[in-house]
């Protein structure tokens, strides 16, 4: 009887125990949904959506309600009673669509992420999925997109930073048709650049960001107007000046220079002291600014370098670290701008202003780049703005970067001014004390006389 309990008892622990283990699981499975749903919806606080569509499309309705679940910022142009959106929606078509398709329809969907844009028409729908489910669609394509990345059926993985797409879920079956048929007729190059997003849509890449046309809006204008780029630059502003402030600190460079400016104002004077700083200065902002050009035109045609730059500038800072605080040493003191500096007449007298401005534009693509961080978070800032706001980015950047050059060459001059200005009084100092003590014994006789008279 007591073997019988003991059995008994152990059996009841053991069922308690299996009991107890499916209710874990359960719990735990239960808490990890809504984990595995944040991982797999992603971050879309960075992203804005137009919608051409109409109100009485079915799928206009069912995109509307997919992107609004995911919690998207969404405008929706009315195509069928709004006639200036209509238009909108006709040159929008015309401009990016007619690249892909000549099948006209809604919804059009525009959609920016950060500095990736997407252009999609049709509604993301997969075959036996409901309407109910396809904001987990979008959301799979919203991460595709803000990667940047693509992958052909071919297994060709594709960068880009806008694409243009065709709502097709059968997209991985028709893409090697469509590839085919595009380079039998001579157009390889866009075959190497159409791919299926996200198994759901047939996409064009380009290097191009997609700027939506708006009701109202002059649809023949390329770019965006004055009051559009001054409205995208301005919050950047306060980012480029300290950026650019932190780049300017560059002892090297700096101390060739106030040597440089030095000698030339106390040989010389200090209008050749100033032509020759403005001269430098100026050297310095056309090489830098090239430079930031280049480093834009890299960062649009390939996406991925946006990372190696940030990984670049954290070496740098780990780098930076460790060498001022002495924990390493960097080579020796000697650097092809020094070298030239000596065949240029740096730190002399002889300097002149065209030799400054070499010397300036030689440092500016040389030098000054090696403690060029900032510039490279800069221009992954400024990645994205339409040209106009670009150009005024850098423009803005560069000024404040050679700011401290100017400052210098100005404050030279100043010194340099006012030792030309004493030593011409400094002959006058005797006879001018004299005169004065002279009139200090005679003021009381003078006044007296002043009175009588």
């Amino acid at each position: 009887m007591a073997s019988t309990t003991i059995v008994r008892g152990r059996a009841h622990r053991t069922a308690l125990h299996a009991l107890m283990s499916i209710s874990l699981l359960l719990l735990i499975t239960v808490a990890l949904q809504p984990l595995h749903a944040a991982a797999s919806t992603p971050d879309t606080n960075s992203c804005s959506v137009i919608l051409y569509g109409r109100h009485t499309c079915p799928h206009c309705m069912a995109t509307y309600e997919a992107l609004k679940k995911l919690g998207l910022n969404i405008t929706f142009l009315d195509v069928e009673v709004d006639k200036e959106a209509a238009k909108a929606y006709a040159e929008m078509f015309k401009k990016y669509m007619l690249k892909l398709t000549t099948m006209a329809g809604v919804p059009l969907t525009y959609v920016r992420c950060g500095n990736y844009t997407m252009l999609i028409l049709g509604e993301v729908i997969a075959p036996g999925y409901t309407t109910a489910d396809e904001y987990k669609l979008w959301a799979k394509l919203l991460e595709a997109l803000m990667n940047g990345t693509g992958v052909a059926a071919a297994g060709n993985k594709i960068t880009f930073k806008s694409v243009t797409c065709l709502s097709l879920p059968t997209c991985g079956d028709v893409l090697p048709r469509i590839n085919q048929s595009l380079f039998e007729k001579g157009a390889g190059d866009m075959a190497r650049r159409v791919f299926c997003l996200g198994g759901l849509a047939l996409c064009l890449a380009s290097n191009e960001t997609i700027t939506p046309i708006l009701p109202g809006q002059n649809v023949s204008s390329e770019t965006s107007s004055p009051a559009q780029a001054q409205n995208e630059l301005l919050p950047l502003i306060p980012a480029l000046v300290g950026l650019a402030l932190l780049d300017a600190i560059n002892p090297c460079f700096l101390a060739l220079y106030t040597i440089t400016v030095a000698a030339v104002a106390s040989i010389r004077g200090y209008r050749a002291a100033l032509a020759t700083g403005l001269g430098v200065a100026l050297g310095v902002f056309t090489g830098y600014y090239l430079l930031g050009l280049g480093l834009l035109a890299a960062l649009a045609s390939l996406p991925w370098l946006r990372v190696v730059l940030a990984a670049a500038v954290i070496a740098l800072g780990v780098f930076t670290t460790l060498r001022d605080r002495g924990i390493i040493r960097f080579g020796g003191e000697e650097c092809l701008v020094c070298k030239l500096a000596v065949k240029l007449k740096v730190g002399s007298a002889e300097m002149t202003p065209i030799l400054g401005y070499l010397f300036g534009f030689i440092s500016s693509l040389t030098l000054l780049p090696c403690s060029a961080g900032p510039y490279a978070i800069a221009a992954i800032y400024l990645d994205g703005l339409p040209l106009v706001d670009k150009l005024v980015g850098l423009a803005i950047y560069n000024i404040v970067f050679i700011a401290p050059i100017l400052a210098m060459a100005m404050a030279a001059s100043v010194v340099a001014a006012y030792t030309r200005l004493q030593e011409k009084i400094r002959p006058l100092i005797g006879p001018l004390l004299i005169a004065l003590g002279i009139y200090v014994l005679l003021e009381p006789q003078l006044g007296l006389m002043l009175r009588l008279g």
